[in-house]
């Protein structure tokens, strides 16, 4: 059994390329992990699942088309990757090779049902709960508490750092992608509004609108947020900081007038 609550999409990519290793044992050993959705931690972290046999068929491809390839990378560093996703379609995902294995619980819907309502709440896929906090979500939670897997975008969260998936994509209007990635210690990036494709997302706000991805290292969300964004605006990791700037907000600019 891999260390799957630790592996990162480029060090599978590498156990692919160079092992035994096939994207249909990688999948089957994630669905025994993602036991614990509705068990186990009982986390909820899912919403819903493909047919086990429309995912064992799509990993066998990729699994061919790797096989086929002289560098054996396939369609290139998501091939036959399990991915999880908010419930956004995300066409340029599936194009790059990734197996979509489930559908995260999203906070229903994107936090606007109620004021008090608790962050990862869906009355179809009930109360994530983060892999990191003993006991769940406290009784007496605010809607951001400490005891909640923070942000709507939280199911994506939590299942990468449980180990059903080494990377997911998420939604964001205002903090739901960059609330939960931390709150389950991943790395998490918000590209610039109209860079990606918004097909299928719940709108909340032309402005604000944002597609996201978390996982476990910088690497992984290079590569991922490369598929999201245009081809044009690539974001490379490189060796030099040359050209990358740094920008520090001044909070006193936000700070509201006293009364």
């Amino acid at each position: 059994m891999l260390p799957l609550l630790r592996l990162t999409v480029s060090e599978l990519q590498h156990l692919l390329n160079t092992t035994s290793l096939t994207s249909q044992n990688l999948f089957l050993q994630y669905l025994q992990v993602s036991s614990h959705n509705h068990a186990g931690a009982f986390l909820n972290a899912i919403i819903s699942i493909p047919s086990y046999a429309q995912v064992l068929a799509r990993a066998k491809l990729f699994d061919e088309e790797r096989s086929q390839s002289e560098s054996r990378r396939g369609r290139g560093p998501l091939h036959g990757i399990p991915i999880v996703l908010s419930p956004e379609r995300q066409q340029a995902i599936k194009d790059a090779g990734a197996i979509l294995v489930a559908r995260a619980n999203p906070t229903e819907p994107s936090h606007r049902k109620g004021i008090k309502l608790t962050s990862g709440w869906s009355a179809v896929g009930g109360q994530t709960q983060s892999s990191y906090v003993r006991g769940g979500v406290g009784n007496d939670a605010m809607p951001l508490g400490h005891s909640t897997p923070a942000g709507s975008s939280s199911g994506s969260a939590v299942a990468v750092a449980a180990g059903f998936c080494p990377v997911a994509i998420g939604t964001e209007i205002d903090g739901s992608v960059m609330c939960p990635a931390p709150r389950a210690g991943l790395y998490g990036c918000k590209p610039s509004r109209g860079k990606t494709d918004y097909t299928g997302v719940q709108p909340g706000g032309k402005p604000y609108d944002i597609i996201g991805v978390m996982a476990k290292g910088c690497e992984d969300i290079a590569s991922v947020t490369n598929v999201l964004m245009d081809e044009q605006l690539q974001l490379r990791l490189g060796e030099s900081w040359k050209g990358v700037k740094n920008g520090l907000g001044d909070l006193r600019e936000w700070w509201l007038p006293e009364p």
